[in-house]
């Protein structure tokens, strides 16, 4: 089910990483963990909205205490959280990367 690579991917790091960068936009998504094909990213997505939930701030730090460090490669790591995020300058197309995802998932679902 996995199908982790080229247009798929990089909607699912855009949108991830913009979270990252700017976590107040995570009460504005319309995407729920499983549209998202990518498991690290799924994981990751999840981790975000539990901390949001709890009221805590999403950043790197609080991400890795939610996750725990045994299991912070299940998200792709640190490095990894780093990379998506700056390659995302701005959050202007949030709203055009969560339709792009939700496309992506709409498809997959019809196959």
């Amino acid at each position: 089910m996995e199908n982790c690579e080229g247009a798929v991917l990089e909607a699912e790091e855009n949108f991830v990483g913009m979270l990252l960068l700017f976590p107040e936009r995570v009460r504005e998504c319309i995407i729920a963990a499983d549209q998202l094909v990518c498991g690290k990213l799924r994981r990751l997505f999840e981790v975000i909205l539990s901390l949001d939930e709890q009221g805590i701030p999403v950043d790197v730090f609080s991400i890795v205490s939610e996750v725990g460090t045994e299991k912070l490669e299940s998200i792709g790591g640190i490095r990894y959280m780093v990379d998506i995020a700056v390659k995302v300058p701005f959050d202007a197309n949030f709203y055009d990367c969560q339709y792009i995802v939700s496309d992506f998932d709409w498809q997959r679902r019809r196959e």
